[in-house]
């Protein structure tokens, strides 16, 4: 009974030893299958973390590969805008120069200069409001800008809470594309709309330049009219003082011819003899003492003509029978005799009349004078045969006054029938050594006229169109500042999205190797630098617009300029236009004069005529 307890308890020993290894192998199993377990989810996760990085680094360079595509094109877009931004201010310095060359132009019409120094002030007015306009477009423009900024926060913050989830973020990158891709479609919608703005904006120079050459040929054609006007009008004063010196020519000749009242027996026996050495056919039947022949006359030679013509235009009539018995129709009249004879009869028949020398110098006097109105008539351009030299008083022979005569008669008979259409008009106008008519000269003053007024219709035409082109071309430019700020705003919004994109990939590469004060020090590193660009952006937006606003400046400004010189020059137009009226009818007025100095001159040489005939009468007598 002993041994009984001890065995059964060394039985229970065994027993629970045995179950204790039952549950140790039960427990090493299942340490086993956990192992296995934990290999596989290890393996699992490893491949899966793998296939993640091999998609993560091929999502990275096809970004990356995107930015280089982006860059490129920004370049592109950068020397672009440099090469035209060298063309616009080529533009602009053609443009002033030419507007430096019209201010020199119209340099010389300072009377002008209150009307210039009002329309500068309205434009310094108007640029005044243009600038107040554009500081209200800035003002509207910042307050975008903090409406984008604050709308970029919003998208930080919920991009932030969106970094928990891979599939979110996915399709946020996939939102993300499709807004880069409509971008890039407007922006080249935008460059295309530039290009066209610049091609039309180039076409209206083009058309600009063309217009302002037609004006420089319309001002040279309207100076050439001006000048030739103006030789008109010196042509004029020289017929003028030309008619002036032969009216006073005539008006000496009709005093010289004039005879006084002792020495007109004297007179009339010189001027007979010098009738008398006309040609034998061409004189009366006259009888003298020393001869019975008589000497036949002849009514339509030049000499009896002349003397018929004066005669009878001046109503003088005369006996024959008288004549026939005056003491002066015995004196012998033979046209054979010559010189010193006739003086020898003509001494001893009138020795008491010592006057003879003083008349025969005042005879030499006239029949210079009338020499010089020959000459000087043939010197206008009346086609007749030329008259002897005369030199001095001894050379002076008997008939040469009356050959004289009547080639003065010769003369004024060809200058007023030289051009009867004209003379019957009574315009009559010396162009230099040739006779033009008044007429001729009122028809080219007309066509003058009529082509300086075409030349104004002309002028105002190509104002007009300029001032359609210049309001197209302001509509073209505001329309490009616009389209350029939208481009502007398009462009900083992508780049912050870019940026937005590249912090998420960069935080989705390394938010399973980094703890929360790397990834904290992180995002704070890619908002610092997120701002930096933002202000760099920013910076360069307003140094662009500024420069926009001060290229528009200056174009409006030209503008300005050459509507105020068009205006200018519209305003000269006007004035030579009216000064021109003024100068027609100041030559009309000088025709209206040149006509009652012709009369003048008719009853001058009536005058000289009745003159002649009287002397011819009073040695009748």
């Amino acid at each position: 009974m002993a041994e009984s307890p001890g065995v059964g308890e060394e039985e229970e020993f065994i027993g629970d030893e045995e179950e204790e290894e039952m549950d140790v192998y039960a427990q090493l199993e299942q340490k086993e299958k956990d192992l296995r377990l934990a290999a596989e989810l290890g393996k699992a996760l490893l491949e899966k973390n793998e296939e993640l990085e091999r998609r993560n680094e091929q999502i990275i360079e096809e970004f990356a590969q995107k930015i280089e595509e982006l860059e490129q094109e920004k370049y592109e877009l950068f020397l672009r805008l440099e090469k035209k931004e060298s063309e616009y201010e080529n533009t602009i310095k053609e443009l002033q120069y030419d507007i430096s060359q019209l201010r020199e132009e119209l340099h010389s019409h300072q009377q002008q200069r209150s009307n210039s120094i009002k329309e500068s002030s309205m434009a310094i007015r108007e640029l005044t409001q243009q600038n107040e306009r554009l500081t209200e477009d800035l003002r509207i423009a910042a307050l975008r800008e903090e409406n984008l900024e604050t709308e970029n926060q919003t998208l930080r913050e919920k991009m932030t809470a969106r970094s928990s989830s891979m599939h979110a973020h996915v399709g946020q990158l996939e939102i993300l594309q499709q807004e880069i891709n409509e971008l890039r479609c407007k922006r080249q919608e935008l460059e295309r709309r530039h290009n066209v703005v610049l091609e039309e904006k180039h076409a209206v120079t083009c058309s600009l330049e063309e217009s302002q050459e037609r004006i420089l040929m319309l001002e040279k054609s309207k100076r050439e009219m001006e000048q030739t006007v103006q030789n008109q009008e010196r042509d004029i004063v020289e017929l003028q003082e030309t008619n002036v010196q032969l009216q006073a020519q005539l008006h000496h000749m009709s005093t010289n011819l004039v005879p006084p009242s002792h020495s007109s027996k004297t007179q009339s026996l010189s001027l007979f003899s010098e009738i008398s050495q006309m040609s034998p056919d061409h004189i009366s039947p006259v009888t003298s003492p020393d001869s019975s022949k008589a000497f036949p006359v002849d009514s339509d030679t030049s000499g009896g003509s002349f003397l018929m013509d004066l005669m009878e235009e001046d109503e003088y009539e005369c006996d024959d029978d008288i004549y026939l018995t005056s003491p002066i129709a015995q004196l012998p009249l033979h046209s054979t005799l010559s010189d010193s004879q006739f003086l020898e009869n003509y001494q001893y028949s009138s020795q008491h009349y010592h006057e003879d020398n003083k008349f025969h110098q005042d005879l030499v006097s006239v029949y210079s004078q009338l020499k010089d109105m020959c000459s000087s008539l043939r010197h206008r351009g009346v086609d007749v045969q030329d008259c002897c030299e005369f030199t001095l008083c001894e050379e002076v022979r008997p008939g040469a006054l009356s050959d004289l005569l009547q080639e003065l008669k010769e003369l004024m008979q060809d200058v007023l029938t030289f051009k009867p259409t004209v003379m019957e008009e009574s315009q009559v106008c010396l162009d230099g050594e040739d006779l033009i008519s008044v007429s001729d000269l009122g028809k080219h003053l007309s066509e003058l006229k009529d082509e300086l007024r075409g030349a104004q219709g002309d002028l105002d035409r190509l104002k007009q169109e300029l001032r359609v082109r210049d309001s197209q071309l302001e509509k073209k430019t505001q329309e490009l500042r616009n389209l350029t700020g939208k481009l502007s705003l398009q462009h900083e919004a992508l780049s912050a999205v870019q940026l937005e994109r590249d912090r998420l990939h960069s935080t989705l590469h390394t938010e399973g190797h980094m703890t929360e004060n790397e990834i904290i020090q992180q995002a704070r590193q890619e908002r610092d630098f997120a701002i930096e660009k933002k202000n760099k952006m920013e910076i360069e937006l307003a140094e662009s617009k500024l420069e926009l606003l001060s290229l528009n400046d200056q174009l409006m400004e030209a503008i300005q300029q050459k509507m105020a010189l068009s205006q200018e020059l519209e305003q000269w137009q006007s004035d030579m236009e009216k000064l021109f009226d003024v100068h027609i009818e100041k030559n009309f007025q000088n025709d209206s004069k040149r006509q009652e100095v012709c009369q003048e001159l008719k009853k001058s040489m009536q005058g000289m005529r009745k003159s002649k005939s009287a002397i011819n009468f009073s040695t009748y007598h």
